[in-house]
């Protein structure tokens, strides 16, 4: 059993964990809420509604191909790792595939995730997905960072002239789970909800 963690990348199109995952095994989708984190970072109501609104079409799309999407909570980053980890007990997951976050909380909150599920033999793989390139592959040739933007585009347009990444394809229909999906929740506490003047 394989998991997807939807983060940012609210899509099964051209989506890379996905097809990663699906490519595996049955698979399940989770999305975490995590509102004091979100608060931390000051995202605003409108983001979130705008989130969860997407996460509603998601879902959709996600049971076309019937991939269950289930929504965990865990308040801050510190708590994603127990959180994760209660739900891929719960469901015999072996593998846990995201998309590349890079925010510094991000980061560490993967990192954390990590170390908790290689504790207990549960694989993390971290997919390259709307980037080009990884942060910090693109260098001189000693090695060292571009100081002059001209340099540095003159070098991806080489690389993506030699190997042009191709758009991942939508992974084929995988077989009914016996595993029923969340309801995704229209307003997160906190967070209030935009007028509909906003949201249109």
């Amino acid at each position: 059993m394989q998991l997807i963690w939807l983060r940012t990348g609210l899509r099964v199109h051209d989506n890379t964990a996905s097809s990663a995952a699906m490519k595996q095994g049955p698979t399940l989708a989770v999305y975490m809420i995590s509102p004091a984190q979100w608060q931390s970072h000051d995202d605003s109501p409108n983001k979130v509604d705008f989130w969860l609104r997407n996460l509603a079409v998601l879902k959709q799309a996600l049971s076309a191909l019937n991939v269950p999407l289930l929504i965990v909570h865990a308040d801050t980053c510190d708590k994603a790792p127990k959180a994760l980890l209660n739900l891929c007990k719960a469901h015999d997951i072996e593998h846990v595939h995201v998309n590349e976050e890079y925010g510094v909380n991000e980061d560490n909150r993967d990192k954390a995730v990590k170390a908790e599920l290689d504790k207990h033999s549960i694989g993390f793989t971290r997919h390259l997905d709307q980037l080009f390139f990884p942060p910090g592959s693109v260098l001189t040739k000693t090695g060292g960072y571009f100081k002059v933007y001209t340099q540095f585009r003159k070098v991806c347009y080489q690389r993506m002239h030699h190997s042009m990444p191709s758009v991942t394809r939508l992974p084929r229909k995988q077989s009914a789970l016996h595993v029923k999906s969340d309801a995704v929740p229209d307003h997160v506490k906190g967070f209030a909800t935009p007028s509909d003047t906003i949201r249109k």
